[in-house]
């Protein structure tokens, strides 16, 4: 995710990455894929000498050198220094190939992962249409990187989800939309029947990975309310709130107010736009019925 898939507004993020890349036990690591993927695409690889070091607490020590062919499979975590070119004209490149570490997540609130899903997270809690629910508070640390989405970007002293790292998803007819998140919020109101919020977590060498919360709606909010002119609730809305309980889980009355809407200034405008809409309905049907 970039801000260039939703918006061109600025926003400002400081995050630290190193060249390398992380590899299960086990796997192969190919010294000219590596060179190619993190350094040069384009290099002649048979111009390209290496000597490998060791890494220990997450930094190369370039005390204990390590005799590493181009191919080898992976055991340790191993900081490698490329160097090409020739003298007066060398360029050497740092690139750390190391052992995979899972990241660990933590969220807060009642959420825990789907059965059978490494990475989508569900809730027990009632999902209702048209109730405010907040976006979940996750952090995380991966390798020697830790994160949070919440905080200041934009310099304004409001908190706020990074909306460089979190979207939601809705889903209609079995395809699903992206949208991004808005601005120093840190809830929202569920206005479709489904959700999906993705986070993204990165490491130090720029890898990602996603989690996601599901949002499912099994009812509607009963204590939303709205002060429109229709009767079937679609006209303009002058008011709207949520009904609050009491101890009993009975509901209190709400005060209503159209004053922001209708004053002194426009009251008998609205009054005359109303009484001639329905004289040229009623004029409309009778030259129908001429006709």
């Amino acid at each position: 995710m970039t801000l260039g898939t939703f918006t061109s507004a600025n926003m400002r993020e400081f995050d630290e990455y190193r060249l390398g890349k992380s590899y299960r036990a086990g796997q192969s690591v190919v010294l000219s894929e590596l060179y190619a993927e993190k350094v040069d695409s384009d290099a002649d690889f048979n111009t390209v000498s290496w000597q490998a070091y060791r890494v220990v607490n997450g930094e190369p020590d370039f005390s204990q050198p390590v005799a590493v062919d181009g191919s080898f499979v992976m055991e340790e975590s191993v900081a490698i220094l490329f160097s090409s070119g020739s003298a007066g004209n060398r360029r050497i490149s740092l690139v750390e190939a190391v052992l995979y570490e899972e990241p660990q997540i933590t969220v807060e609130g009642n959420w825990s992962l789907s059965a059978g899903n490494e990475n989508t997270y569900v809730t027990d809690d009632a999902i209702t249409l048209d109730s405010r629910y907040a976006y979940p508070v996750v952090t995380y640390t991966w390798g020697a990187k830790s994160g949070s989405f919440v905080g200041d970007y934009y310099d304004s002293g409001t908190s706020g989800l990074n909306d460089l790292k979190v979207a939601y998803y809705t889903e209609e007819n079995g395809v699903y939309y992206l949208h991004a998140v808005s601005r120093e919020v840190s809830d929202f109101t569920m206005a479709t029947d489904y959700r999906l919020v993705v986070y993204e977590i990165s490491n130090i060498y720029g890898e990602k990975q996603y989690i996601y919360f599901e949002y499912t709606a099994n009812g509607v909010n009963d204590t939303f309310f709205s002060v429109t002119d229709d009767e079937a609730g679609n006209g303009t809305m002058y008011d709207s709130g949520t009904l609050e309980e009491d101890t009993n889980g009975a509901l209190l009355g709400a005060a209503a107010s159209a004053t922001g809407y209708l004053n002194a200034e426009n009251y008998l405008d609205e009054l005359l736009s109303a009484h001639f809409e329905r004289r040229l309905q009623v004029c409309a049907f009778v030259l129908s019925a001429v006709s």
